[in-house]
């Protein structure tokens, strides 16, 4: 005979003044004529009052979902019923386990724990969408792996299976708030996201190492692909691209390439820049003159309102909705007003030296800088990067994009033939 499907029944109100249709009592005597209609055994009935907007004050609708993982399969009492126990979850039991092996044993960063997991598929696809480095820090700091469950506010010592090697518990403690390094870092580690349309999962380093059969050794060969994490790649069966670390420093470097200028071109581009520059101050002057001669303009209005409205010209009513559109008017002009700011002729001269200067740098720092500084350089000049197969996108940030633009309108090859943007 098939054993009967088990069952609880949750009955909440967010308050004591629910109507009587929906009360607890009516909700308790619903779930047990369900129950008793479909030959279920009935765990345990909980009865909360409390509200589910925030999960501040959902505590004992946690506790109530903590609750279903308590089975009976222990040691039976002096009444024949088995003792509860908590039960494991075992489609992440494999993920938790890895988790602390990494940090306890390997001194992985979050992060990098995180990128391994994904990688190496521990979890269900429901969660592995979920999981995060926020996911991780949980899972380490989680007592109920050390054999501790909680329950109305307090810890106790629980019966379930504790699998996690409590030396890796110990060590994984002891490491909170350091610096780890490991060989899952690479230098472009969370620099770059997927390119491909519908993914966007972090890049991640995922070096392959290779027996050298003449020199009998282990060759690391440093590579990055898409971490994957919403299983975009996978669902699609979208192949993934191992790019070489050497073939992205080539493409870091393309950007810089593009803004390099020599001497004559940064001349010429500096006249260009004051020009421009001087222009969209003009711009802006003219926008703060005409909202200030609107503005006054508005502030007599308002004058005569009132006049009107005093001489009983103006009912109350049509008065104050024609005062309201009037101050919104004023609070618009104002605010253009200040968003308006006064740019010096000596200013616009030192904003294009700069960012000429640094173009003109860009080059040499590249061939001086370490990987760190290459990428930090990278990050100040370009945003939005993305990895999509072997090609870099790129957003160029405003003043180098509006630069970039003043070499493509007009013909500098004959000047700096490897100046020209691709």
């Amino acid at each position: 005979m098939s054993k009967n499907l088990q069952a609880i029944i949750l009955c909440r109100i967010s308050d004591e003044k629910q109507k009587d249709g929906y009360s607890l009592d009516a909700q308790e005597r619903i779930g047990r004529d369900y129950c008793k209609s479909k030959n279920f055994e009935l765990l345990q009935t909980f009865r909360l009052i409390e509200t589910g907007s925030k999960s501040q004050d959902r505590k004992k609708f946690d506790q109530v979902m903590n609750w279903y993982k308590n089975i009976r399969d222990g040691l039976e009492n002096k009444h024949g019923r088995k003792e509860a126990k908590i039960a494991i979850d075992e489609s992440t039991k494999k993920a938790v386990l890895r988790v602390f092996e990494l940090r306890a044993v390997h001194g992985y960063s979050y992060y990098s724990i995180k990128d391994q997991i994904l990688k190496e598929n521990l979890l269900p696809e429901d969660k592995a969408k979920r999981f995060s480095k926020s996911s991780v820090e949980t899972i380490l700091n989680n007592k109920f792996y050390e054999g501790q469950f909680f329950w109305d506010g307090e810890y106790y010592q629980g019966k379930h299976e504790v699998f996690v090697p409590l030396d890796w518990i110990r060590k994984s403690h002891l490491k909170r708030g350091k610096t780890h390094t490991n060989r899952f870092i690479g230098p472009f580690s969370h620099t770059m996201t997927c390119g491909v349309p519908g993914c966007g999962s972090s890049i991640i380093y995922d070096p392959k190492t290779k027996f050298n059969k003449t020199t009998k050794e282990e060759i690391l060969y440093p590579y990055y692909h898409c971490a994957d994490g919403k299983r975009f790649h996978k669902e699609n069966k979208i192949p993934q691209v191992n790019i070489p670390e050497q073939k992205l420093w080539d493409l870091f470097h393309q950007p810089i390439q593009e803004l390099n200028l020599n001497e004559a071109l940064a001349g010429f581009i500096y006249s260009k820049l004051e020009e421009v520059e001087k222009v969209q101050a003009e711009s802006k002057a003219t926008v703060k003159e005409s909202a200030s001669i609107r503005l006054k303009e508005v502030l007599a209005k308002e004058d005569e309102l009132y006049t009107d409205y005093s001489d009983g010209l103006l009912s109350k009513d049509n008065y104050l909705k024609r005062l309201e559109a009037i101050k919104s008017e004023q609070s618009e002009l104002k605010a253009k007003i200040e968003n308006v700011t006064d740019t010096s002729e000596q200013e616009i001269k030192n904003k294009a030296k700069s960012l000429l200067e640094l173009c003109k740098l860009a080059e040499s720092a590249w061939k001086k800088a370490s990987g760190e500084e290459r990428i930090e350089l990278v990050k100040r000049v370009c945003s939005n990067l993305q990895l999509d197969g072997a090609s870099l996108r790129y957003d160029l940030k405003i003043p180098f994009k509006k630069l970039l633009d003043l070499k493509k309108n007009n013909d500098f090859t004959k000047w700096c033939p490897r100046c020209q943007s691709s």
